[in-house]
C-alpha cells in the first residue's frame, strides 16, 4: 500500500479537513487483505477537536474498524463534527449507552462498509456490551466484541455473567 500522509487542511477550507478523498480511502480498505481493527478507551472525550482527532485515527491508521469503550458520545459536537465524516468515509456504527449522565459508560463499534455489509447478527447488553457476528464469504465467521465492565470495589461477577449469558443466547 502506498504511504499516505493525512494532514489537516488549513482552517480556510471549511468543507474538507483531511487531504484524502473518501473514494481513495474506501479503495485502500476494500483492496486490503489484512483486517485492521483498533480498540480505544476514550474516557469521555467530549471536546469536538478531540473527537475529530479520534476520527483521524481511523484514517491515519487505515483501520477497518474501531471499538470504543468508556464512551457516551452523544454530544452535539459528536453529532455535527464526527458523524458527517463517518458517513463520508463509509463507516457504520453500533453503540450502547447509558441513559444516566455517566460519561464513562457505553461502548461503540465503528466498521467500514467493506465489513459492515457482512454483519448478520447484533447483540447488546445495557451500556456494557456490543457483539457483532460477521459472515464473510468463503471465510470463517468473525466475532467482534466491544465490552466495558466498570471498575468496582465489589466483584463484577454478576455483570460479567449477564454479559456472558447475552453472548451465549
Amino acid at each position: 500500500m502506498p504511504n499516505m500522509n493525512i494532514n489537516p487542511l488549513p482552517s480556510s477550507s471549511p468543507i474538507q479537513y483531511f487531504d484524502i478523498s473518501s473514494d481513495q480511502f474506501s479503495y485502500e480498505l476494500n483492496s486490503s487483505n489484512i483486517l485492521r481493527i483498533g480498540i480505544l478507551s476514550v474516557q469521555s472525550i467530549v471536546h469536538s477537536s478531540k473527537q475529530l482527532n479520534l476520527f483521524s485515527l481511523l484514517l491515519f491508521h487505515q483501520l477497518h474498524g474501531l471499538i470504543l469503550t468508556e464512551t457516551n458520545l452523544r454530544s452535539p459536537a459528536y453529532k455535527y463534527v464526527c458523524e458527517p465524516y463517518l458517513s463520508q468515509f463509509n463507516y457504520h456504527k453500533w453503540f450502547s449507552f447509558s441513559l444516566s449522565i455517566n460519561y464513562h459508560a457505553g461502548v461503540r463499534i465503528i466498521l467500514h462498509s467493506s465489513l459492515a455489509i457482512y454483519v448478520i447478527r447484533k447483540w447488546y447488553y445495557k451500556d456494557c456490551l456490543i457483539f457483532l457476528l460477521l459472515q464473510l464469504p468463503g471465510q470463517q465467521d468473525i466475532f467482534i466484541i466491544g465490552a466495558y465492565v466498570p471498575p468496582s470495589n465489589r466483584l463484577n461477577s454478576r455483570l460479567i455473567s449477564k454479559c456472558h449469558f447475552t453472548l451465549i443466547f
